[in-house]
């Protein structure tokens, strides 16, 4: 089903003739996706793999903001966006998958499939080994792909989400991730240091003697022999006869420093802007809040943008269409003494509702009149109203100054 919606979008029609477009920086304006296998390294891959797990927890939704407000978009397209973006891939799913390209490969490109009327009805996330743009005769843009199995197609450019994460060196791609494959090299070569350590450690060294001549097959025979009877059965011991001498070989193998792998790690951490905590989930509210802020948000402004300027016309943006696709909220991985707090100070100043302090709490809302009611503390009073409330205390002091003044004068 998957290969076959594909084919049909693949098989659109191609232009007759393209140019390759020329950068203002110079150079063309093609990239390559694989910048060596950087998710063979498990650092770079565990790493990843969380970020695309946490965006995957965000909510994407068509909205209409109009004079402040927020209301709900389209209810079909909200149905595609927040269930199933395609036939074969949930949102979370979609999420995850574009989270995990726009942190491992320079460009993530998002294949928009649409109707008869040109509704969006479908979004692929695409994996190229290379992108290259060009243009045809009447200066239309359009990216020519090239997939690991051969297939080359030619798409229009104003059908393809392009989202960059390092843009920088380029007019039209984002940067390569080269200047990070050391690291992520040096850390490959660390983990199979490890491996061979401890491989060796349990390895036969030492020198066979044999006291009298024989065979150079026989020789062989013999060393086989001997290893065979070491081994056996997970035996540590080797037995030789009078005609044998065996000397062990002890060599002590280099074992790597936890502190020089810490701090490869740690590299590919910073490029990738995660913390050692979110990875193994040791966080706490500040590290999560701040990887929130600097990751995690800049992904889904970027990601909403791109797919708000290519699934709507520029008067459908005029009116205040857009995609809309938030993360957990401030308060989501709060303790709950945090939520509690926060409440305590919030709800005294009508801020919240109920069903917003439910929701905080992870209860689930009561709907209608009463979980949109708002709770004030008696002790506050409206910004608008300050003034009268002073005016009329002083008037009041008046009115006692002048009938005091009054009832003076009749004594008198």
């Amino acid at each position: 089903m998957v290969i076959k919606a594909l084919k049909s979008l693949f098989s659109r029609r191609q232009p007759e003739r393209t140019e390759q477009v020329t950068l203002l920086s110079g150079g063309n304006a093609i990239a390559s996706s694989f910048n060596g296998n950087l998710r063979q390294s498990d650092v770079f891959l565990s790493a990843v793999h969380s970020i695309a797990v946490h965006a995957s927890k965000m909510t994407i939704s068509h909205i209409v903001q109009s004079d402040g407000m927020r209301s709900p978009g389209d209810q079909q397209l909200n149905r595609l966006l927040g269930l199933q973006p395609n036939p074969v891939t949930t949102a979370a799913e979609f999420l995850y998958k574009c989270a995990s390209y726009y942190w491992s490969d320079p460009d993530l490109f998002i294949l928009l499939e649409r109707s008869g009327n040109g509704s969006v009805i479908a979004m692929w996330p695409l994996k190229p080994s290379s992108a290259q743009f060009v243009t045809d005769q009447t200066g239309s843009l359009y990216i020519k792909f090239l997939f690991n199995n051969g297939v080359n197609v030619i798409l229009q450019y104003c059908d393809i989400v392009h989202v960059r994460r390092i843009f920088h060196s380029s007019d039209l791609l984002g940067d390569s991730n080269t200047a990070i494959m050391s690291a992520v090299e040096l850390a490959q070569a660390q983990t199979n240091g490890l491996r061979t350590t401890a491989e060796s450690s349990g390895m036969v060294r030492g020198i066979l003697k044999v006291n009298s001549s024989i065979r150079p097959e026989d020789l062989e025979k013999v060393r086989k022999s001997f290893i065979d009877s070491y081994l056996k059965a997970g035996s540590t011991i080797g037995a030789v006869d009078a005609k044998f001498e065996y000397t062990p070989i002890n060599s002590t193998p280099n074992t790597i420093n936890a502190t020089d792998i810490e701090t490869v790690n740690k590299k590919i951490f910073q490029f990738l802007g995660v913390h050692q905590s979110i990875i193994d989930g040791s966080f706490t509210e500040e590290t999560y809040q701040s990887f929130v802020e600097s990751s995690l948000e800049p992904f889904s402004n970027t990601l909403g943008q791109a797919l708000s300027a290519k699934m709507f016309t520029a008067r459908e943006i005029a009116w205040g269409n857009q995609i809309s696709i938030d993360t957990a909220g401030k308060m989501a991985f709060a303790s709950p003494k945090t939520k509690i707090t926060a409440l305590k100070e919030l709800m005294p100043l009508a801020v919240l509702t109920l069903d917003n302090a439910l929701t905080i709490l992870g209860f689930p809302p009561v709907g209608g009149e009463e979980g949109a009611r708002r709770l004030q503390s008696l002790n506050y009073v409206d910004s608008l109203r300050a003034a009268d409330y002073q005016l009329a205390n002083v008037d009041k002091k008046l009115l006692g100054v002048k009938a005091d003044e009054g009832n003076q004068d009749s004594n008198d």
